[in-house]
């Protein structure tokens, strides 16, 4: 009797454990829900933490700084994971954005998918070619923060640490990471500001 009551609560507390691991994972992981975003475009952002791939904490404000990489501390980040279609889509353009801009603006692809650890990351970018600065979102901190509920929303904020633009990575139409980070550059408004969150 006493063997099956244990094992019992054994159960209960693994069985609990395992829901509340999918839960979590999916908050992180992106697949649509609802986040309500903390920062509006055109408020300046909170400082944040990310982890990148050598398992470094950075802050905003430290890439902000970092003139070898960005002269004016614009910053363009775009949800991403290992698991994502559209992520796929959008990959080798993000990359020549990385190009494009070196030293003008630090563009990285950030992971908030709770199950892509970073050896998990390093596996598919070896095993698919791909070329991308990629830091992770370990905690949802930045997805939290921005109301992002799906992968490649890509934000924009400028050296201000305003945040000047916040959707799709690129917008059939109109609308683009690109576009909103030439206008920064340049010294003008963004004409889209925000899209929706397509994923």
């Amino acid at each position: 009797m006493k063997l099956r009551m244990i094992a019992a609560i054994v159960v209960l507390i693994i069985g609990s454990a395992i829901i509340s691991g999918i839960v979590v994972a999916q908050s992180c992981a992106m697949e649509g829900g609802v986040r309500k975003s903390v920062v509006k475009v055109g408020d300046k952002v909170f400082d944040f933490s990310i982890t990148t791939l050598d398992g470094k904490t950075v802050k905003l404000s430290e890439l902000q700084k970092d003139k070898k990489r960005t002269e004016k501390g614009i910053i363009i980040l775009s949800f991403w994971c290992t698991t994502c279609h559209s992520c796929r889509h959008v990959d080798a353009q993000l990359g020549k954005l990385v190009q494009d801009y070196s030293k003008q603006a630090i563009v990285l692809a950030l992971d908030a998918n709770s199950a892509d650890t970073a050896p998990v990351i390093e596996a598919f970018l070896k095993k698919t070619g791909t070329a991308l600065p990629v830091a992770i979102d370990a905690n949802c901190n930045a997805a939290d923060l921005f109301g992002i509920t799906k992968t490649t929303t890509t934000v924009v904020i400028d050296g201000d640490g305003v945040l000047r633009y916040c959707g799709q990575f690129k917008q059939k139409g109109g609308g683009s990471a690109e576009d909103a980070l030439k206008a920064v550059l340049a010294g003008r408004e963004v004409s889209v500001k925000t899209t929706p969150h397509k994923g």
